[in-house]
């Protein structure tokens, strides 16, 4: 579900882009799509902490869905705005777009693997047991042909609608972004 998390999120920051610069005149929407693939970090992290266990002869659980709840979306995406509000990116345009970015993520993988109890993890106990990451038959998978026909398009009406009512002028943003 790789390409699709980038299509699904590239959908949404179009149409969050619009309606971001009607309200703000700021379109900072590509934060949204570079968002996308926060919620697989636990990939990166799981290597960590597999290397510390294997190391220190300590068993250590973390689960693929370890990055796939509400309260990782919070911290991530407050983390993002601390560190970008250093960069000159507000930090309300950075947090925003990100938890945007990465809830657009959890939805997509809530709807495909049909689990909402670890999204919710933190208000809603988790009802199934998460699956190590490893042992997930669908972690290589790089697209499903309907799912990824379905976002793009989804991307294609979105970038429809938004020249149509914007011009051709929104795409330089994505390809020169402002963020002030």
């Amino acid at each position: 579900m790789r390409l699709e998390h980038l299509f699904f999120n590239l959908a949404v920051a179009i149409v969050v882009g619009m309606a971001y610069r009607r309200m703000t005149g700021r379109d900072p929407s590509v934060i949204i799509v570079l968002a996308a693939f926060l919620p697989d970090l636990n990939v990166v992290v799981h290597a960590g902490v597999h290397l510390l266990a294997w190391i220190s002869g300590i068993t250590i659980l973390f689960y693929h869905g370890s990055f796939h709840n509400i309260l990782a979306l919070a911290a991530i995406s407050f983390g993002v705005a601390f560190v970008a509000s250093r960069f000159g990116i507000r930090f309300r345009d950075a947090g925003l777009c990100t938890a945007i970015g990465y809830g657009t993520h959890l939805v997509c993988d809530a709807v495909a693997f049909n689990d909402v109890s670890l999204l919710l993890w933190p208000l809603v106990p988790a009802t199934t047991v998460p699956v190590p990451y490893w042992y997930n038959p669908n972690f290589l998978h790089i697209a499903q042909g309907s799912v990824l026909a379905v976002a793009v398009t989804l991307v294609l009406l979105a970038a429809l609608v938004r020249t149509y009512v914007e011009g051709r002028g929104w795409i330089r943003n994505y390809t020169h972004p402002q963020f002030t």
